[in-house]
């Protein structure tokens, strides 16, 4: 454009003919000196920065894993909860029951994005409209259904939703006994994806075909312990344990069960504080065996060991072989790919477990403990920001859900702002020695000595007991800066439990870090 205007300005302004060989000799050289430049600068809304290094720059940037997680998918589905149409309206667990292994055996197609569980279930009983809900969990499709059941027989309907345009792109009724569920949950599952045109691996079509009982009544019961086992309280996990005890006591060959059992078991420890003792342990391990025993292909199985090796034996390597296990089977499985995060991220590589986690969110985006997951990852990696908007969010999803509290607190005495961090642990249960002891750090750090001295007391009163006790001195005696008492305690909780991590990973307590470097330290025989 510059040499047409000189050649129309030429004749005018009476220019010398080299003019356009000068002209085209200095853009040449101008455009050398633009490329030179462009590679050294970046041009960015905070101005003209310099390019960093490539290495630097790819680390920097920010790796949008939750885009990869959904990538791969070449069609997306949410199972919502089916409703009991029964005349006597007693059917819940057996409506509540077809939904998840609808959604199990979906979950085996690797090509197919499956949301699970716990976000379909957050619209149970809420008449929504269908689009609304497939733009919260974005998805394509949604699946929704009625079951009625009236003696031994049974009448099933199912009809696929399109969410562009709300258009019924299949729908089936199935009128049978009620011996023929098996055959009716594996024909809705192969008619979906032949519907939308998902191709099948040999492996994923058998998954889908495979039967793990034949056996009505223990499948029955089978249920019932699935659908108490997500309410997630003791009394609720021991009446599920009762529950699949008969299933497998009817049917003794019925894999699943026992994989159910070893889960169960470990999710009771865990939500219920349960320490998990050798007894313990041991049957956890022989359930999970005896699942993979009877059907290798059973993921939840390998779920249940790998939490076992991670949280019991502190063992990453064979946890994380294990969850590999778990995703091969289900790739998209949320629990699996999430405790396969925590294990990467207790193996201390956290930008890997940052991506797991995300992806988990992207299978269960309404899931708290998704959505947990990744704020504990961000608070472990020491980003404390992000980690208490991330609990911020979970709080709009459930304002009761005080873990997300607890961590707002850590993470905002970890970047001095003492009288939040004391705000949201008032939130927390007062009856939690976690949430006391942490108490007497805060007001250790904040200088409110008097405060921190009434709060050890207070702990000594009520948690004599208590296996933390001397743990939670030891954090407090750091706040105040009395290292030598901080030591005494850690070696007097050592003989009763190891209560924290050697090295920066999740699980790793930020309170104790200035001992680490202390030749004590070493001695001291924790995780």
């Amino acid at each position: 454009m510059i040499l047409q205007l000189v050649e129309i300005l030429a004749p005018s302004l009476r220019l010398p003919e080299w003019t356009m060989n000068f002209i085209l000799v200095l853009l040449i050289v101008g455009f050398i000196i633009a490329v030179i430049l462009s590679w050294i600068y970046d041009v960015t809304p905070k101005g003209i920065e310099k390019t960093g290094p490539v290495k630097q720059s790819k680390k920097n940037r920010k790796d949008n894993s939750q885009a990869k997680a959904v990538s791969r998918f070449e069609n997306s589905i949410a199972v919502l909860p089916f409703q009991d149409m029964s005349p006597q309206k007693d059917q819940e667990y057996f409506c509540d029951g077809m939904t998840e292994e609808l959604i199990n055996e979906l979950t085996h197609v690797e090509s197919l994005k499956v949301i699970a569980r716990t976000s379909v279930f957050a619209f149970k009983d809420k008449y929504k409209d269908i689009r609304e809900i497939g733009n919260k969990l974005d998805v394509k499709t949604i699946l929704e259904g009625s079951i009625r059941k009236d003696g031994n027989r049974l009448r099933i309907t199912a009809q696929l939703i399109n969410i562009a345009d709300g258009a019924h792109i299949w729908s089936e009724a199935y009128s049978r006994n009620m011996e023929d569920v098996f055959a009716i949950q594996e024909e809705i599952s192969l008619a979906i994806v032949n519907t939308l045109k998902v191709k099948l691996l040999g492996k994923e079509k058998a998954a889908i075909e495979k039967r793990h009982t034949d056996n009505l009544e223990a499948y029955m019961f089978f249920l019932r312990g699935k659908q108490l086992r997500q309410r997630k309280d003791l009394d609720s996990f021991n009446r599920a344990l009762e529950y699949l005890d008969k299933s497998i006591a009817i049917d003794p060959d019925f894999a699943s069960a026992y994989a159910e059992i070893a889960l169960t078991y470990v999710l009771m420890g865990w939500f219920c504080c349960i320490y998990l003792n050798s007894k313990l342990r041991n049957k956890i391990i022989d359930y999970a065996n005896k699942a993979l025993e009877l059907d290798d292909y059973i993921s939840d199985a390998y779920i249940a060991l790998a939490l076992t090796w991670e949280l019991f034996d502190n063992d990453q390597v064979k946890a994380e072989e294990y969850a590999r296990k778990a995703l091969a089977l289900m790739p998209g499985n949320p629990e699996a790919i999430q405790e396969h995060g925590f294990i990467l991220g207790r193996m201390g590589n956290f930008q890997a477990a940052i991506q797991r986690m995300e992806s988990t969110i992207a299978l269960d985006p309404l899931s708290v403990l998704a959505n947990n997951g990744l704020g504990y990852t961000y608070f472990y990696q020491g980003h404390f920001r992000l980690a208490i908007k991330q609990m911020q969010n979970i709080l709009v999803l459930d304002p009761e859900f005080y873990p997300a509290q607890y961590i707002i607190s850590l993470s905002s005495v970890e970047i001095g702002e003492y009288q939040n961090a004391l705000s949201a642990l008032s939130k927390c249960s007062q009856s939690n020695p976690l949430v006391v002891g942490h108490q007497g750090y805060i007001y250790a750090k904040a200088g409110r000595i008097e405060e921190s001295n009434k709060t050890m007391e207070k702990l000594k009163t009520l948690f004599s007991e208590d296996p933390l006790l001397e743990f939670l001195l030891a954090i407090i005696y750091v706040g105040l800066g009395e290292i030598d008492l901080a030591f005494d305690n850690l070696r007097k909780s050592q003989a009763k439990h190891g209560f924290f991590y050697r090295d920066r990973t999740i699980g790793a307590d930020f309170r104790i870090d200035n001992l680490r470097e202390d030749p004590r330290f070493e001695k001291l025989n924790y995780y």
